[in-house]
């Protein structure tokens, strides 16, 4: 059977230039801290609560957000799963032994404190997540959401599967960033409205 191998050529051609076990890798969590760092003008997070980001302060990535929540040129957009809606429900069931509902709710609860420099607006959706996002002006980081493990074996069913980081010239970051802005614009509402200051 002939075995079959990717090149490393092939990953630079699809414009990989990063993959971990999950997102929690020590490595995944150090190349999202440093991208945030030199982010500069829009950046986009969809998720479903997006903990890591925002809830118990200070959370996992809080210095390197609230940094750019200081600079006015920053426009950052935030998803996330609706908190009343059936997903959301349905997600919890699934994960058992967290609190999805309660996990979004705080995430708003923190964002509404929030008086930032930058402009922050955050939308809901209102259908099954489908991806963790991360898009900056040099990379989208992914993680594929799924229904795995329905009796809750794992507990969350996030931060699972292998996480990646994939440059600004590559197709996924153009698909990934249209996939954005379709559901910002058709799929979404808005909850939260932080515009630049004048």
């Amino acid at each position: 059977m002939k075995k079959y191998t990717i090149s490393k050529a092939q990953i630079q051609q699809i414009g990989i230039t990063g993959i971990w076990k999950d997102r929690h890798d020590e490595n995944a969590i150090i190349a999202i801290k440093e991208e945030l760092k030199r982010a500069k003008g829009e950046l986009l997070l969809a998720g479903v609560a997006l903990p890591d980001f925002f809830k118990g302060m200070p959370a996992k990535f809080t210095p390197e957000i609230f940094a750019l929540m200081q600079k006015p040129s920053v426009k950052l957009r935030i998803l996330l799963l609706n908190p009343k809606g059936v997903h959301a429900k349905e997600r919890g069931i699934i994960e058992s032994a967290r609190f999805t509902k309660i996990d979004i709710e705080e995430t708003i609860k923190h964002l509404k404190q929030v008086t930032p420099r930058a402009s922050v607006v955050v939308h809901t959706y209102n259908f099954p997540p489908m991806a963790f996002l991360i898009i900056t002006n040099r990379c989208v980081f992914i993680e594929q959401y799924h229904y795995g493990s329905p009796r809750g074996d794992l507990g969350c069913t996030g931060g699972q599967t292998p996480f990646m980081r994939l440059d600004k010239t590559s197709v996924t970051y153009k698909i990934m960033k249209e996939h954005f802005e379709y559901i910002w614009a058709e799929k979404s509402k808005e909850i939260i409205n932080k515009r630049e200051p004048k």
